[in-house]
């Protein structure tokens, strides 16, 4: 077990015993968060080579396994803007949600080109990852005019 592993655990177990046994306040809440932070920051390293043994056993390409595991981490998002559309009144929080994490996943990709390259480098994409993405951006596409006809009907 390395570092990072036995500092995961470390902060599931504080974390478990933050939540079972510290009274409600804003520090238990700001010790949960902090605790959170810990997680992610530990096992994201973990998590990825996980989904890449895992497609390797399945026999999938890296390009889908990574496609795989980014929609995994979205997952979280996906089930609040569930809840949040499921109440009338919050409707308008999940679209504002999911246009802000779709902006803060253009500025993470800007900053991540911008320092791959910067000193004249350029960033290679697999030619199998263009295809799957074109296709993925005209599924999108197609679902968003399908969403927006509905939402046109139910206007009228």
């Amino acid at each position: 077990m390395n570092l990072q592993s036995i500092l995961s655990l470390a902060a599931v177990l504080v974390g478990a015993l933050i939540y079972l046994f510290a009274s409600e306040s804003a520090a238990k809440a700001g010790a949960l968060v902090a605790v959170g932070a810990l997680l992610v920051f530990t096992s994201g390293e973990d998590v990825a080579l996980g989904f890449k043994r895992l497609g390797a056993r399945l026999g999938l390409s890296s390009y889908l396994s990574g496609s795989i595991s980014s929609f995994a981490s979205n997952l979280p998002e996906l089930a609040v803007s569930v809840l949040l559309v499921a109440n009338p009144a919050l409707r308008e929080l999940a679209v504002l949600m999911v246009i802000l994490a779709a902006a803060f996943n253009l500025l993470l990709l800007s900053v991540v080109i911008l320092v791959l390259t910067r000193r004249g480098g350029y960033v290679e994409v697999p030619r199998e990852a263009v295809e799957g993405e074109v296709e993925a951006i005209r599924l999108t596409y197609r679902l968003n005019l399908a969403l927006n006809s509905l939402a046109s009907r139910g206007e009228g």
